[in-house]
């Protein structure tokens, strides 16, 4: 059996780099590159809140963004930057000022329960369906039904009624409360972070050129070279 290497990848739905850097990731690990590698990778996501100070009424997209980018001409800036290197990766975003998002601890609860149902597969379907729901369709992915809609939408999830009956209680409330916690420990203050094997890290989206580049530091580093 090849060895595996934990990645634990920090993200929050509403962080639009965090759905460039699952777009870039996924083209690493399916690339044929990986071939090269006498070793897997383990991915898993957890939570980080971007704000922490959302509560269960939402607020705009837009008032999101530029209490995150240094008003609206930061905002604009930063958009226009994320729209084209988001494009690269097949992303349409749409910035729709209307858009609404509240608290995201409920995505991040489904997503704790993707990982229990079905793993990294089902979990990083998750990830994208909820990516793609609040950043190309404009939803609010934190409405209860919503969230629920896009959740059993997923292979290997939950049906839309157990998935509407998850949301709408707390279960695995306290492991995302934890992982929260932890994340704080450990000093992330940004997303998407990256922490592979608990001993290198990154903070940006990371281009496949530069997983390859760590993925041979593990590979030298531990003997593992075909």
């Amino acid at each position: 059996m090849s060895r595996e290497f934990e990645l634990r990848i920090y993200s929050d739905v509403a962080c639009p780099w965090c759905y460039v850097g699952a777009k870039r990731l996924k083209k690493t690990l399916e690339s044929d590159k990986m071939k090269d590698y006498n070793f897997t990778i383990k991915p898993r996501y957890y939570p980080y809140l971007i704000n922490e100070t959302l509560g269960e009424d939402p607020i705009t997209k837009d008032e999101l963004y530029k209490s995150k980018f240094m008003g609206g001409d930061g905002a604009t800036a930063v958009q226009s930057k994320i729209s084209k290197e988001g494009a690269e990766e097949g992303i349409d975003f749409n910035w729709n000022k209307a858009s609404k998002i509240r608290q995201t601890k409920p995505a991040h609860r489904v997503m704790e329960k993707a990982w229990e149902v079905g793993g990294w597969e089902v979990q990083s379907k998750m990830g994208d369906a909820l990516y793609k729901a609040f950043h190309v369709d404009g939803l609010d992915v934190c409405d209860p039904e919503i969230l629920a809609k896009t959740a059993s939408s997923v292979d290997g999830f939950l049906s839309y009624d157990e998935a509407l009956k998850f949301v709408n209680g707390d279960d695995l409330a306290y492991e995302v409360d934890k992982a929260l916690e932890k994340a704080e420990i450990w000093g992330i203050d940004q997303v998407p972070t990256y922490i592979l094997d608990e001993t290198d890290s990154f903070s940006e989206a990371v281009n496949p050129e530069t997983w390859y580049k760590a993925f041979d530091v593990i590979s030298r580093a531990y003997g593992l070279s075909k």
